[in-house]
Parts: C-alpha cells; sequence; structure tokens
C-alpha cells in the first residue's frame, strides 16, 4: 500500500534542499521587514506570477476539485465558483490588482491608513482588519493541515494528524528561515513540476479510454451520475445522497450563487504581497496573466485524476454495495464513531489490525476480500467512494513508479508553496499591523524579524488545532469561503467604490463579520452555504453602514490623495469634483477600458480552464464550441486591456483645484 524506499528517498532528498535553500536564504531575508515580508520589492513580475500561481495550487485545494470532478465531471468546475476557479483572478488582472499596488503599502491592515489617513478611525480600522484576517489565515492553515494529512496518510504508515503535523514543522522552519524569497522559489519549483505532472497525468488519463461513451458508462457504474459529460451548467445534478456533497445537487442555484460571492471577493481584492511588491501597473497585468496561464494548467490535472480516480474504483470494487455494506460494518463496531475521526480510525484499521478485534477483521475480509486493506482507504464514513482520497489513491495504484516520484514531489512542492505563503501572510499581520504598530514603534531590525519567527511557529499551531477538529476539507473550505470571508470582505467592498466610507464603518462591520463567522460555527455549523453567508453578510453589511453613517466623514485631502492614487470606478462623485478636467478625463478613460474587459476575461479563464478536460474526456465536439469563444475573450482581451496597458501615472503632484 504504501512508498518503496526509493520513494522515500527522494521525497528526503527533496525535503533536505529546501531546508538548504532557507539557509542560505536567511541572511537576504533578514535585511529587514520588507525584504522578509515582500523580497524588497524588487522581485521580476515573472517571479511574482509563479507566486501568485502557488497561492491557489494546494495539495488540499486539488484534493477537493478532483473530488468534484470525480462526482460531477467538467461541471464540477461550476461548484468551485466558491474559490477553485479562482474568479478573483479576473478582478485582479482588470484592475484591484494595480489599485493596490499604486498605495506603497506592505500589508492590507497598513493599506486602511492610505485609506482613511492618520485619525482614530484609521487606526481603528487597520487594527481589526489585522485582527480579523487572522481568522481566515488560521482557517486556512487548518483546511491544508486537513488536506496534508489525508493525502499523506496513504503514502506513509502514519495517521493523517502525524504526517500533517511533520510536514507542518518543515514548511514553519522554512518560512522562518527565508521569508518571501524562500516562499517565492518554492513557488517556481512547484510551477515548473505541476507543469510535467499535468502533461503526464493528462496524458495517461486520455489513453485509458477509448471514447466519451466509455468514461460515460464507467462513470455512470462508479458514482450513478447519468450525465457525466456534459460540460454546460444545469439546474440539478445528481449527488450521492445523503453525503454532505448532496447539498451541491441545485447545481444552478450553488453556481449562481458562488459567482455573486465571487464579484464581492474579487472586487475588494489585491491587498496581498504580490501586488504590494510589483514594480508597476503593467507588470501587474503580466503577473496576472501569467498567473492565469499557469493556474490553468492543473485543471487538465485534476480532470486527469478524476478519471483515473473512476477506473480505479472500478477496478478496485467488484460492486458499489461492498463499499457501502463495509461501512456499516465499521460504524456498527464503533457506534459513537464521529466523521472526523473515520480516516484517523481506518488509517489504524490498515497499519494495526492486530490491535483491533478479530471479529472486525474478519468481517472486513468477507466484505472486502483479501485485499481489504488496500481498499478500505477508499471507503468514505457515508457508505460511498470516498472522493477526496481519490488524489492520493491513484498516485498510489495507477501512476507507474518511474514518473510516481515526480508527481509526489509536485504535490509537496505545493503543499510547501502553500502553506509557506500562508504563513509568511499571517505573520506579517500581527508584526507590522499590531506588534510594531501598537508595542513597539522603536523595535529594530533583529526584535521584529524574531518576532516574526514567533507568530509563524503560533499560527503554525493553533492552525493544526483548528484543522483537526474537521470532518472534512469539504466542510472547512465551505466555512472559510462563505463564512469567514464574508466577513472580511463585505465591508471591504465598500472601502474602494464609496467615498463616504471611513475607518469606523469597516472596523464595525469586521468585527461584527468576525464575531458572527465564529459564532456561526460553533453555534449552528451544519447550515447550508447559502446561508451562512447571507447571515454573516447581512450582519457585516448594517454594522459596516451603521459605524459609518454615525461618525464623521474620512478628511477631504486624505480622500481627494487616495482617489488620484488609486483611481477607482465607483460613487466619488464628491471627491471628483476637486479634479481637472483632463484628470477626469484620463480616469474615466482607463475605468472604462476596465470594465470592458471584465466580462471577457471571465469568459477568458473559464474556457481556459474547460478546453483541456473536453480532450481529456474525448469531447471534441464540446471543444468545437467553446474554442471560439475562447479566441474571441482573448482579442478582446488584447485590443481593449493589453494594447492600452500604461506605466502608472504619478497624479500627486499634478495640479488640482482643491485650494483654488
Amino acid at each position: 500500500m504504501f512508498l518503496n524506499n526509493i520513494d522515500y528517498l527522494v521525497i528526503a532528498a527533496y525535503l533536505l534542499v529546501l531546508v538548504i535553500i532557507g539557509i542560505l536564504l536567511c541572511k537576504k531575508a533578514s535585511g529587514s521587514l520588507e525584504h522578509y515580508f515582500l523580497g524588497g520589492r524588487k522581485l521580476p513580475w515573472y517571479f511574482l506570477g509563479f507566486s501568485g500561481m502557488a497561492t491557489w495550487f494546494d495539495v488540499t485545494g486539488t484534493m477537493i476539485i478532483t473530488s468534484f470532478l470525480f462526482l460531477l465531471g467538467p461541471r464540477g468546475l461550476f461548484i468551485e465558483f466558491r474559490g477553485g476557479a479562482v474568479l478573483v483572478l479576473i478582478f485582479l488582472l482588470a484592475f484591484t490588482g494595480k489599485w493596490h499596488r499604486r498605495s506603497g503599502c506592505m500589508t492590507a491592515a497598513e493599506w486602511m491608513q492610505f485609506r482613511f489617513g492618520k485619525g482614530k478611525d484609521a487606526d481603528a480600522a487597520r487594527l481589526l482588519t489585522a485582527i480579523v484576517s487572522v481568522l481566515p489565515i488560521l482557517g486556512m492553515i487548518g483546511y491544508m493541515v486537513k488536506g496534508t494529512g489525508l493525502f499523506l496518510s496513504m503514502f506513509f504508515p502514519f495517521e493523517p494528524n502525524t504526517c500533517a503535523a511533520v510536514l507542518l514543522a518543515i514548511a514553519v522552519l522554512y518560512t522562518m528561515m527565508s521569508g518571501f524569497y524562500g516562499v517565492v522559489i518554492s513557488d517556481v519549483l512547484q510551477a515548473t513540476l505541476v507543469f510535467v505532472a499535468a502533461i503526464v497525468l493528462g496524458v495517461i488519463a486520455y489513453n485509458l479510454i477509448p471514447n466519451s461513451a466509455t468514461i460515460s458508462a464507467l462513470a455512470e457504474s462508479v458514482t450513478g451520475n447519468t450525465n457525466w459529460t456534459a460540460f454546460r451548467p444545469t439546474m440539478y445534478a445528481q449527488m450521492p445522497p445523503g453525503s454532505e456533497y448532496d447539498v451541491y445537487r441545485n447545481l444552478g442555484m450553488a453556481a449562481f450563487f458562488y459567482l455573486v460571492v465571487a464579484v464581492i471577493v474579487g472586487g475588494s481584492s489585491g491587498a496581498e504581497p504580490r501586488y504590494f511588491a510589483a514594480k508597476s501597473d503593467r507588470e501587474c497585468g503580466k503577473m496576472n496573466i501569467l498567473i492565469s496561464w499557469l493556474i490553468s494548467v492543473r485543471w487538465p490535472m485534476m480532470m486527469g485524476l478524476a478519471v483515473m480516480g473512476l477506473v480505479l474504483a472500478n477496478q478496485t470494487f467488484t460492486n458499489m454495495e461492498e463499499v457501502s455494506t463495509t461501512s456499516e460494518i465499521i460504524r456498527s463496531y464503533f457506534p459513537d464513531l464521529a466523521k472526523p475521526d473515520w480516516h484517523q480510525l481506518t488509517t489504524r484499521l490498515v497499519t494495526h489490525p492486530d490491535a483491533f478485534d478479530p471479529t472486525l477483521i474478519k468481517a472486513l475480509e468477507e466484505s472486502l476480500g483479501g485485499e481489504w486493506a488496500n481498499k478500505l482507504p477508499l471507503i468514505g464514513f457515508e457508505g460511498i467512494v470516498d472522493p477526496e482520497r481519490i488524489l492520493p489513491a491513484v498516485i498510489l495504484d495507477l501512476v507507474p513508479i518511474g514518473l510516481r516520484g515526480i508527481i509526489l514531489i509536485t504535490i509537496f512542492a505545493a503543499t510547501m508553496s502553500t502553506f509557506d505563503s500562508t504563513l509568511n501572510a499571517g505573520s506579517a499581520f500581527i508584526v507590522r499591523d499590531i506588534y510594531q504598530k501598537w508595542f513597539r514603534r522603536s523595535a529594530g531590525k533583529r526584535e521584529l524579524i524574531t518576532a516574526s519567527w514567533i507568530t509563524t511557529m503560533a499560527f503554525a499551531i493553533i492552525g493544526f488545532f483548528v484543522g483537526i477538529h474537521f470532518s472534512s476539507i469539504n466542510e472547512i473550505w465551505d466555512w472559510i469561503i462563505m463564512s469567514l470571508t464574508t466577513g472580511l470582505f463585505v465591508p471591504g467592498l465598500l472601502r474602494v467604490y464609496w467615498w463616504r466610507m471611513n475607518g469606523w464603518g469597516v472596523a464595525f462591520g469586521l468585527a461584527a463579520g468576525g464575531i458572527t463567522a465564529v459564532t456561526q460555527r460553533i453555534l449552528i455549523p451544519d447550515i447550508a452555504p447559502w446561508w451562512k453567508f447571507l447571515l454573516v453578510a447581512t450582519i457585516a453589511i448594517v454594522a459596516t453602514i451603521l459605524g459609518c453613517m454615525s461618525t464623521k466623514p474620512t478628511d477631504r485631502d486624505t480622500l481627494v490623495d487616495f482617489y488620484k492614487r488609486t483611481r477607482p470606478f465607483g460613487v466619488w462623485g464628491p471627491i471628483r469634483k476637486w479634479l481637472t478636467p483632463e484628470q477626469k478625463t484620463y480616469i474615466q478613460e482607463e475605468n472604462k477600458r476596465d470594465l470592458i474587459s471584465l466580462p471577457f476575461a471571465f469568459l477568458y479563464l473559464i474556457t481556459m480552464y474547460m478546453l483541456p478536460m473536453q480532450l481529456i474526456i474525448h469531447r471534441f465536439d464540446a471543444f468545437l464550441w467553446t474554442l471560439p469563444v475562447f479566441i474571441l475573450s482573448c482579442l478582446v482581451l488584447y485590443f481593449v486591456w493589453w494594447k492600452n496597458q500604461r506605466q502608472d501615472r504619478d497624479m500627486q503632484n499634478e495640479p488640482d483645484l482643491r485650494h483654488q
């Protein structure tokens, strides 16, 4: 079931190389906080592009997206409008990335003072942003811990939590030593390996099936889905009844809802290290195009894994009844077993069968046959083939030994790069926006770097315990996106597009949203995703408006300075009157181009994901329908957006009418 000694040596060698890189970069990263968190703002755009791709590529996300593709086929893409499809990228590409780059800030919390000035409301907004931003970062670490443990326990003779703890410890050591430089270096390495893995898995999957009819019949026998090869969104989809995935059977409603959420999240995006670190607007554009190309590669990779998963499940089980029967047997022996403990238990059954009741082991042999230990990891708590374990099972059983090492190193690189970038971002909030701002303004370089190390370790420890208390990676991702992130982005949206928004509005909205998200998880954890979103969004928006309208507006000169530098569209009429006619025209033209490009950026991204997936499942007819849409969207983006990308124009010293 597990790896051979050569595989273990290759993995150990890779992790050793990462540690050596961290040691070599330690001195460079310790030059200052700007070097530690932003690479000194001197990294080229293509390095930042690799880093951007890695932010959205991790083993946990790959496992959950593969799960939906395994269950639904290409239509699984529409459920991943909630995050895995990275729709936020179209906003970053069109305008939000360059808007935030123009600030010259280091963190999203520091940006609040750029937006609201030097008053108490700006301080409150910065402090609450730093505090509340910690919550989704801890959630993300927990999310990665959950997925990493499930993945690695398929390859190593240890329980999921043990596997996750070891890799997290390595990531902490690497991040502490190398800072943002190490984040980018590991991201470049990961992106290179992903290309190799995507090609390998795509070719293997394509050659496994002769035509689309074959894969359709195979998918129906394994998942019960009779419309698996469809690529257009439908109102309803077949999902395993009684499972946590059943909530997504209303596919049309889920896709529309997640699209709305993506607009809210995307419209307020951009306050990220790689955009603060970019050198110019034009380099922001180059970086986002590169990210889109790189991130699209993982979709054929995951579709290949899903197809191979169907083949593996069909080969492993005589029929799907033995899957449900085995689950019932185990739960009858452990009637109090909760879903979060399922994988821990099944891993112990495989690795230490002598520690359990012999009658249970005999029952498993009667249900699954002599190879029960190899089959058991694929069985889920609800009595279905566990979609979240398809990825590691396929790598273990269907990828040839020579290629398996490449795939495994790719997954390790993805996991490491996401761990280190998340830890780095979380540490920046605590050190820059809380410790240095409120407690130690005079702290020296060495003290601040030491504080960064301590907070990195603290994030890792707390995030680990968050992860082990969730039942599945789908559950924790759903809570992060629908609840935690909503509390951040609802007030964040208004701060960019409405002149009347002030720091108190942001502070009230963030506090209310963060408290509601945590309370929801504690008191009503099992409500549907849309109710989580509506609950948190409603409370956050009410608190934001109340906090804003009950306090005085931001200082006019601060708003004019912000608007001239950032140049967003939205409700800025009272501020625009302080600009010259030439400045207004310049900004209007830029905003118009950006808005026209947005829907075509959406089509460009979605069709770029869909085209290779259609090829892998032999849907050549669908490919010929999708290709013209992709070409049209590329042409519009080129002529409307790319040809008009200019170097940033500094309006700060241009004449205006404020003092006339």
